[in-house]
């Protein structure tokens, strides 16, 4: 992204991390600069990059009180008891997720500044703060968030600490390697992914960039063992249910489409994927998940149809027009 914002995370990034040890962590500010930031200035800054946000999508004036509030100015997360942080740690990760279509936006690192400074955000959510940014992984921005986290202290994140070192973008090939080696990251990666997506109004940019992460694992991985299928079931099945948007629907067609093109899936697997996937589908993807149909009876050991998969379709709205459907994807890719 060419901005005067990721301009100036740029020329922040080559400075050194360990200099955090002299000044204050920030997005927004040199270390030693942010120092002499006080935290009434922020929150100030932080409010008008907030009303954007509210202005951007209703949802984020859910977080008026329970984070911009002005009673937040006096919080001290070391002395917080137990309660209270958990609190704040619910309140910050839905907050995360929603920002995550607008991390690249100005307003979205006023916003975020505030929590680092008051909430510290980098410590006490440190994982969860990754994960929400972790589309934007070939930016400026992303590397920025990256080096305000003490991210060699964290066994799942440890892989970015030549990130943090050089200001280096990572490519996603590193991260698809990371999912493959490191099975921590690939399961933690899965259910931050699941609850992300499963959300109401769901970020598009989540939830192509861990399809599209989960696509490519798949593709990469030597061979496709159970424990990787089940690990990836769950976001799957979340995508195939009804609730999912298009988008994520068929996301986890593709995902599926892979894995049964890499592995002989076990017969109780492919029922619940058969079941699902014929259940909850949007009407646009109809065809498509006959397509898929059509991909489960060529790779799989399947004798017929699941019958609660083939009662499904007969319950379908327009058969016929998915019918129709399928034969132009046939004609399209053959």
């Amino acid at each position: 992204m060419t901005s005067v914002l990721a301009q100036q995370l740029k020329a922040i990034s080559v400075g050194r991390p360990d200099k955090l040890k002299k000044g204050k962590a920030s997005l927004l500010y040199d270390p030693q600069e942010a120092a002499d930031v006080d935290v009434e200035t922020i929150y100030n800054l932080a409010l008008g990059g907030f009303d954007e946000l509210c202005e951007l999508d209703g949802r984020f004036q859910a977080f008026s009180k329970t984070l911009f509030g002005r009673a937040g100015l006096d919080v001290n997360r070391d002395l917080e008891g137990k309660e209270t942080n958990d609190k704040f740690d619910a309140s910050i990760k839905s907050f995360l997720r929603l920002l995550t279509g607008n991390f690249l936006l100005p307003c979205a690192f006023r916003a975020l500044e505030y929590l680092v400074r008051r909430y510290k955000i980098h410590e006490y959510n440190a994982e969860a703060f990754l994960c929400a940014v972790l589309p934007y992984h070939s930016t400026n921005e992303f590397v920025r968030v990256v080096q305000i986290i003490q991210v060699s202290k964290l066994p799942m994140w440890e892989f970015l600490a030549g990130v943090r070192e050089t200001g280096a973008a990572p490519p996603r090939s590193l991260l698809v390697a990371r999912c493959m080696h490191y099975a921590p990251f690939l399961q933690h990666v899965c259910s931050y992914a699941q609850t992300a997506s499963r959300e109401s109004k769901a970020c598009k940019t989540t939830t192509s960039f861990y399809t599209v992460l989960l696509i490519e694992l798949v593709a990469a991985v030597p061979k496709v063992t159970d424990a990787l299928v089940a690990q990836i079931l769950p976001f799957v099945l979340t995508g195939l249910s009804k609730k999912a948007s298009v988008e994520f629907q068929a996301g986890s067609f593709m995902i599926a489409g892979q894995l049964m093109s890499r592995v002989v899936l076990d017969e109780k697997v492919l029922a619940d994927v058969l079941t699902a996937l014929t259940k909850g589908v949007h009407l646009s993807l109809q065809g498509h998940a006959l397509q898929l149909l059509l991909v489960a009876a060529r790779t799989q050991r399947m004798a017929e149809m699941p019958k609660l998969a083939g009662a499904h379709i007969m319950q379908w709205a327009d058969l016929p027009g998915a019918l129709t459907e399928l034969a132009g994807l046939a004609d399209l890719s053959g």
